[in-house]
């Protein structure tokens, strides 16, 4: 999906396509969270592009396939401390204190739909408390 989507430069992407991706990625998460699977690493590299389906009109979508499931974790609940995780910037911010779960999921899934919508990262600082981040201006 990154490679489909640096064709449009940093463009935001139409609406349409945007919400058509989104709801696709979703299902795939929400049958991976329905059995306590946490992907723990979704990102462009990860949303494969797998055929097309019908739009409106003519157009065709990609059909959209989560991969990459190397990092993935079964969890007992919905949140796990994991003593040997490795925080990195892209990651979400409770999995820097060891908290494995799948809200990481989110967090991740958030930051592509930025991307997507606005055309450029989300790149908040560390130190940022997110949970008091104004929504309504991305």
């Amino acid at each position: 999906m990154r490679k489909w989507s640096m064709t449009n430069g940093s463009r935001p992407l139409p609406n349409f396509v945007v919400l058509n991706f989104l709801e696709q990625l979703c299902y795939g998460l929400l049958h991976a969270h329905a059995c306590l699977i946490a992907h723990l690493d979704m990102k462009f590299d990860n949303a494969l592009l797998d055929g097309s389906i019908p739009s409106s009109g003519d157009e065709r979508l990609p059909l959209i396939k989560i991969g990459d499931w190397g990092l993935s974790r079964k969890l007992s609940s919905p949140f796990e401390h994991a003593a040997n995780w490795k925080y990195s910037a892209h990651e979400a911010p409770e999995l820097s204190q060891g908290v494995v779960g799948l809200s990481a999921d989110m967090w991740s899934l958030g930051r592509m739909l930025y991307k997507l919508l606005k055309g450029g990262s989300f790149r908040p600082e560390r130190n940022v408390d997110v949970s008091a981040l104004d929504l309504s201006e991305m």
